[in-house]
């Protein structure tokens, strides 16, 4: 009997040791529950009129944002200043869609995106619904979550998002209380959509020196100012040390004014 019962028990462990090997084998990671993810921020840049509903993003059949996003919005926890949020989104190839909220069936956007496993992606909808295609546009940049090497540093980068606006240079001025003490230009910076936009070239940072910034916005290659943006009408040109932030303007389509914003990546 006492052998029996031991022959028994040695079938059972066996049989339970096939069994966890059997799970291990399955997928590539060492805890086979656990997908590979990405990491995405969504910004609705795309300038809609007045009372237009705000957007819903879909990823596949499953919708991404957990709250709609306005104009001028994202999907980020607090914004530019609190504790920033990205989104974890599974590492594969998605189809894109994005939809007015109080209209869900109604698409507004398709795309597709390929996401890899531990990047982070920023989506910006941009342009104009229009009577030919009644879409929007999909910018998808990767986002470089690393701190500059000189701390007296932070790293921002530009969209020009106005779909009606031709091209521009874009001087940052830093100041001193209200004196200029030095500046940045980035020339010639056209609208996103009027080509086919890319996204390497324009994921790009540009290491800036941490401080407030005024913005000067002048016709390219000339030194003729369009229009000056001052950090203290919008707090969006306080770039901290040691920080990453794309600066964006969107409007002037649709009944809506030029508008700045900072989306703070870290």
């Amino acid at each position: 009997m006492r052998r029996q019962y031991i022959q028994r028990s040695l079938v059972v462990m066996a049989s339970g040791v096939l069994l966890i090997a059997s799970c291990k084998k399955q997928g590539n990671n060492d805890n086979p529950d656990v997908s590979p993810s990405s990491n995405v921020i969504v910004v609705n840049a795309a300038p809609s009129p007045a009372g237009y509903p705000a957007l819903d993003m879909y990823l596949d059949t499953g919708k991404f944002t957990p709250a709609a996003i306005a104009y001028l919005g994202n999907n980020q926890a607090t914004g530019i200043t609190g504790n920033l949020l990205y989104a974890p989104a599974l590492a594969a190839d998605h189809a894109v869609d994005v939809r007015p909220t109080t209209t869900p069936n109604v698409k507004v956007l398709n795309a597709n995106a390929s996401l890899m496993p531990d990047v982070n992606y920023s989506f910006f909808i941009y342009d104009t619904l229009n009577n030919t295609t009644s879409q929007f546009k999909l910018l998808k940049l990767t986002d470089e979550l690393v701190q500059p090497a000189d701390t007296s540093m932070g790293k921002i980068r530009f969209l020009h998002l106005a779909p009606t606006l031709p091209a521009y240079d874009l001087t940052f001025v830093r100041l001193s209380g209200t004196t200029e003490v030095d500046s940045v230009t980035l020339t010639n910076r056209t609208y996103v959509g009027s080509g086919v936009p890319n996204e390497a070239t324009l994921s790009a940072f540009t290491n800036v020196k941490g401080g407030v910034y005024r913005l000067k916005i002048k016709t390219a290659g000339t030194a003729t100012v369009v229009t000056t943006i001052n950090n203290a009408a919008t707090n969006f040109l306080n770039f901290a040390k040691g920080k990453g932030y794309t600066v964006y303007v969107t409007g002037m389509a649709k009944g809506q004014p030029l508008a700045l914003r900072t989306v703070r990546h870290f």
